[in-house]
């Protein structure tokens, strides 16, 4: 009963794509390049960003004491009073919105170069990812050989340990019979 499966090359090619770490990280870096290169890209667009500001100004004064009238019909009657630091007749409210518009129009090609800097790079981790799923594939290729040909050497010495075994039953049934010296 043959104890090894056979394992094909497609397979194992397959599997090995699927599940190494270091095929993965050069799939994550194409992909962080890609998303590198749509950032300098965004920068020859125009930014639009909105904006609110609720603030309360104060000008509160150290005597905040005051006259008033409480009788119109007599206009010599008079009462003091003091407001509270926090009195509506001190503090106004200003209210801030708008819309902020930036667009370099002219940056010296500095992003049109960033972008091309970025497209080279993306390609450079396109040509490593390559490059490591067809290490992997080798690898996956050269295993498989290393396997065939310990199962080949297995099968050999297998046979050689059945000719040894052959040959051990001979001579000791010629001991046996007399026909053959112990040496």
């Amino acid at each position: 009963n043959d104890v090894f499966q056979t394992v094909g090359l497609a397979a194992s090619a397959e599997q090995a794509l699927d599940t190494r770490p270091d095929i993965r990280q050069a799939e994550l870096a194409v992909q962080l390049q890609g998303v590198q290169r749509a950032i300098t890209k965004a920068a020859m667009y125009p930014s639009v960003s909105a904006f609110a500001n609720l603030s309360y100004n104060a000008n509160v004064p150290d005597d905040r004491s005051f006259l008033s009238n409480p009788d119109p019909s007599d206009p010599f009657t008079f009462e003091t009073g003091t407001t509270g630091f926090f009195s509506d007749a001190y503090w106004q409210p200003a209210v801030t919105v708008g819309l902020r518009l930036n667009w370099t129009l002219f940056d010296g090609f500095q992003t049109r170069y960033r972008a091309q800097q970025n497209r080279i790079a993306q390609q450079q981790a396109e040509i490593q990812l390559e490059q490591v799923r067809n290490n992997a594939q080798l690898e996956v290729a050269a295993a498989l050989r290393d396997l065939e040909s310990a199962r080949r050497r297995l099968g050999s010495q297998q046979r050689t340990v059945e000719t040894a075994e052959t040959a051990f039953v001979f001579a000791s049934e010629r001991l046996a019979e007399g026909v053959a010296s112990q040496v």
